[in-house]
C-alpha cells in the first residue's frame, strides 16, 4: 500500500525538459514537480492529435508535432507485483516508463527523451476491480521523429538492404540485452527507422522493460520471440538465421549447443505467439504508437 506520509499526487521532470516541447508543456499544464494535480489534469484534458492506441487503462496519443502523451488508469497486478517483491517500489506506470526511457538512454539507446510525469498515490497502489479504474497517471516525452517502423521497411525491401540492416538490429538488440534489460514487447513495429540512409534504429514502447542483474534466459527467449514472431514473410529463413548469428556474436555468445539450444528455444516460442492472438487491441489503432506506414 502506498505510505500515508506520502503526497496524493506527485510528479518529475527531466533535465532535458528544458528543451522548447518541455517548456512548451510546463507553460500549458504546470511544472509536475510544484503543481502535479494542475499537470495531471492537463494531460487528461489534452485533446489527442493525433490517436496511437488505446486500450484498456492506456492511451497513446501526439500533442503538436513534438510529443507523445502517455496517460493511464490504474496498473495491472503483475506489475505492481513485481515493483513491490522485486524492488520494493511503488511507482504508477507513467513513473516506471518515465525511469526506462532515462536509464535506456543512458545505456546508449535512441529512445525517446522523458521529459515529465505526475501520478495520484491510488495509481501505485495495488489494483482492485478493473485496472482500468484506478489512480491516474501521466507521462509526457518527445516524439521521435520517423516515418516507418522496421517491419514495414522490411516487408517491402530487397534481400540487399534487409541484410543491411541485420547489425544494426542486432547491435540494438545485443546492447539492450547486454545491459541487463529486457523489453518485453520487442517486436519490430516498435523499432522505428530513424535515418534510412545511416541504418539509425530506434526503440520504442519501453514502459513494460525491466531490468535484472541477470537477465532471465526465458525473458531473452520472449524478447527474440517476439522480433522473429514480427518479422515478415520477405525475410526469408536464412537471413533470419544470419541475425541470430550477429545478434550472438554481439553478445559474446559462444558457438556450441548453448547457442543452438537457445535459436531452438526462440524458435518454439514464436510458434506458440502465432498461434495466440493479442488481447485488447483497438483495430482503429494496432500495431505501434507510430504513424501508419
Amino acid at each position: 500500500m502506498p505510505d500515508i506520509a506520502a503526497p496524493s499526487i506527485r510528479g518529475g521532470t527531466a533535465p532535458g525538459a528544458a528543451t522548447p516541447s518541455g517548456v512548451a508543456v510546463v507553460g500549458r499544464w504546470g511544472d509536475p514537480t510544484r503543481e502535479p494535480a494542475r499537470f495531471l489534469e492537463g494531460a487528461f484534458a489534452a485533446l489527442p492529435d493525433p490517436w496511437f492506441r488505446r486500450m484498456p487503462g492506456r492511451e497513446t496519443f501526439g500533442l503538436g508535432q513534438d510529443l507523445v502523451v502517455k496517460r493511464f488508469r490504474g496498473d495491472s497486478w503483475r506489475e505492481w507485483w513485481h515493483e513491490w517483491t522485486r524492488a520494493g517500489r511503488r511507482r504508477s506506470p507513467a513513473r516506471r516508463e518515465f525511469e526506462n526511457l532515462a536509464a535506456l538512454r543512458e545505456l546508449g539507446l535512441e529512445v525517446p527523451a522523458p521529459l515529465a510525469w505526475a501520478e495520484e498515490a491510488a495509481a501505485c497502489a495495488p489494483p482492485f476491480g478493473a485496472e482500468e479504474s484506478g489512480g491516474r497517471s501521466a507521462l509526457v516525452m518527445e516524439r521521435l521523429a520517423h516515418d516507418e517502423h522496421l517491419r514495414a521497411r522490411l516487408a517491402r525491401s530487397a534481400p540487399g538492404e534487409s541484410r543491411a540492416w541485420r547489425e544494426p538490429l542486432a547491435e540494438m538488440v545485443a546492447r539492450l540485452h547486454g545491459g541487463g534489460w529486457f523489453h518485453r514487447d520487442l517486436y519490430l513495429q516498435h523499432c522505428i527507422v530513424l535515418d534510412p540512409a545511416r541504418r539509425r534504429l530506434g526503440l520504442l514502447d519501453c514502459g513494460r522493460a525491466r531490468k535484472s542483474l541477470s537477465v532471465p534466459r526465458r525473458w531473452i527467449v520472449k524478447d527474440l520471440a517476439q522480433l522473429l514472431h514480427s518479422t515478415p514473410s520477405a525475410v526469408g529463413a536464412r537471413a533470419r538465421l544470419s541475425w541470430f548469428v550477429a545478434y550472438a556474436r554481439q553478445r559474446g555468445l559462444p558457438r556450441g549447443p548453448g547457442r543452438r539450444e537457445l535459436l531452438l528455444a526462440v524458435a518454439a516460442k514464436a510458434r506458440r505467439l502465432a498461434a495466440h492472438a493479442p488481447r485488447h487491441v483497438d483495430p482503429r489503432t494496432a500495431g505501434a504508437e507510430d504513424p501508419p506506414s
